[in-house]
């Protein structure tokens, strides 16, 4: 004989250990429903699906084996009808009482190789490239960091800082492939240089106006503030004013 779940009810004493007792309503005689037999009934003939006993570990594999068509691991599909309702469709808790830093959150391999991790701490690494169909967007604080090589920060609104990984230094921004065919822009001290795309000489800087020591004029292409009035004491190549006139020792 055969009963649906909805015609029985739980009985009140259990004969036996991780069992549930079942019985018709109104009928005398129970049926007991282990673990076991539970296992056995939902996954008799799916021999790639391993169900732990939930008591003693709590774990669910899935084995596969070896396809040559396209036959998914896990499949979900649900369908979300209420604006008012911020659903999700999966959701893990971790207590993490203790672990190491390093513990993982979700992890994706091919060939044993991580293409895909979450950390516990947040820490998302992609083997890979990331492409968005959006924006990335990181937090006013966030660094975009090159490995172990220069950094990205912004530490206000309209200001962007390159740096070394130490934030320390910086020493040449480049405008296209590092070549003599390109400019770079190059930090030597306080001072800034155009040089070529591979640092090996300087390069020309073309502008409407240059202001030297003050503000760029609206009078003048070029507008120098701060220069001698003598050539004493100069080195050769230094500028001066003599008479109102710019002069190149």
């Amino acid at each position: 004989m055969a009963y649906r779940i909805s015609d029985l009810v739980a009985s009140v004493a259990p004969a036996g250990t991780d069992q549930l007792e079942m019985s018709k309503a109104g009928a005398a005689g129970s049926r007991s429903l282990t673990l076991a037999l539970l296992r056995t009934a939902l996954f008799a003939g799916s021999t790639g699906f391993t169900a732990v006993d939930p008591i003693n570990v709590g774990s669910i594999t899935i084995t596969q084996g070896t396809i040559a068509a396209l036959a998914q691991g896990i499949t979900q599909t649900v369908t979300w009808n209420n604006a008012a309702v911020s659903f999700v469709a999966q959701d893990l808790n971790v207590t993490d009482t203790a672990s190491s830093a390093a513990s993982i959150l979700a992890r994706w391999r091919v060939g044993g190789a991580a293409q895909f991790t979450v950390f516990k701490s947040g820490l998302v690494q992609s083997a890979g490239t990331i492409n968005a169909g959006a924006n990335l967007s990181c937090a006013s604080a966030g660094v975009v960091v090159f490995g172990v090589r220069s950094t990205i920060r912004s530490s206000a609104d309209g200001q962007v800082n390159v740096t070394n990984n130490a934030g320390t230094s910086f020493t040449r921004l480049t405008l296209g492939p590092e070549t003599a065919l390109f400019p770079s822009l190059k930090v030597n001290g306080a001072n800034l240089q155009v040089r070529l795309g591979d640092d090996s000489g300087f390069t020309g800087l073309a502008a409407g106006s240059i202001g030297i020591g003050q503000a760029v004029s609206a009078t003048s292409p070029l507008s120098i503030i701060g220069l001698p009035s003598s050539s004493a004491g100069l080195s050769t190549g230094d500028a001066y004013l003599a008479a109102g006139a710019l002069m190149i020792k």
